[in-house]
């Protein structure tokens, strides 16, 4: 199938190969190689046989900068997005507290984190795929409600994030099926069997236990024992806006934006992935529906609360780290 003369003049216009610049033929098929951005728009198109979502497949790899070919990142790492996506920017202004007389269980906080040195050095992707490559990991669907379920190796999951028409493929997915939806896009976090016990015990919660302030009217629970969660996402990777019991996440490796709401998020979907949301609603908001939102990207050495029932999605932020690695304690 031909890619769109405008996706691939877009492609040309990028530094990618123009159209059938990357092709060669298979037993009669046509098939292509190296490029992600032509594999990119080929699948969407093929999927949806939507030339205008090839097309803004292709803008938004250019707008994006994202890792070419050569698996060298491109000067000013995608973080910032044009005319295809409406967004300004991954990244943004925090508006949770760090001060540790404000913490509450009724609001989100931010707090110093609990991994020692040797744990970050222990979870950086490489390190995972040397230690824990041939082990299965179990990937969940990337929409509000989690319900698909796809099993790999942690080799193979890793090695996807590298592709750079992935990031592309999570920004533009709104739930329809001309630029894709979140249910068909998975993600590495939390579900783990005692493969992973070794390794989840040398993180120390305690810092995070202590930082808790005392029980409230939503903290009527108290503590528990903690439940960890760990995981991995590829750049704009994230889940959407979704609701559970308290607890902490703390970044490891990248860094991960964080969105939160008391109550329903303005113009939310279900089946649209977080970054979609940051890129096309957030810029759209009313400076009222600004003001009920929560924000802050988490970067390494600290960890943010997250209240019971609060609404909150994530989004991975590009940056210099191959991926974001995580690990959340449930209360």
């Amino acid at each position: 199938m031909a890619v769109s003369r405008k996706a691939s003049a877009q492609l040309g216009r990028c530094g990618a190969p123009a159209r059938g610049a990357a092709r060669r033929r298979t037993g009669g098929r046509v098939t292509y190689r190296r490029t992600s951005h032509i594999r990119l728009v080929h699948a969407l198109r093929a999927a949806a046989r939507a030339p205008a979502a090839a097309a803004a497949a292709a803008t938004l790899l250019c707008a994006l900068h994202l890792r070419g070919a050569s698996g060298a990142a491109s000067p000013g790492a995608a973080n910032t997005v044009e005319s295809s996506e409406p967004g300004a920017s991954w990244d943004g202004p925090c508006t949770i507290s760090r001060d540790p007389t404000e913490r509450s269980w009724e609001r989100p906080f931010i707090v110093r984190a609990g991994a020692s040195d040797d744990f970050r050095a222990r979870t950086d992707v490489a390190a995972l795929r040397e230690a824990h490559g041939a082990a299965v990991v179990t990937l969940s669907s990337a929409n509000t409600f989690s319900y698909g379920r796809r099993r790999a190796t942690l080799a193979e999951y890793l090695d996807s994030l590298a592709d750079p028409g992935l990031a592309a493929a999570w920004a533009l997915a709104d739930g329809t099926a001309e630029r894709g939806a979140a249910d068909a896009l998975f993600y590495w976090f939390g579900e783990h069997d005692v493969a992973w016990a070794a390794l989840l015990e040398r993180y120390d919660t305690a810092p995070l236990l202590a930082a808790l302030p005392p029980p409230g009217a939503r903290g009527e629970h108290g503590v528990r024992e903690p439940i960890l969660s760990f995981g991995a996402g590829a750049h704009l990777s994230g889940v959407p806006f979704h609701q559970h019991g308290p607890g902490f996440s703390e970044t490891l490796h990248g860094a991960k934006r964080w969105l939160f709401f008391d109550g329903a998020p303005p113009r939310w979907m279900p089946n649209a992935t977080a970054a979609h949301w940051l890129a096309h609603v957030l810029p759209t908001l009313a400076p009222r529906e600004r003001a009920r939102m929560l924000e802050c990207t988490v970067r390494p050495g600290e960890a943010v609360f997250f209240p019971d029932g609060w609404m909150h999605a994530t989004v991975n932020v590009p940056g210099e780290a191959r991926a974001a690695v995580f690990v959340s304690t449930f209360l």
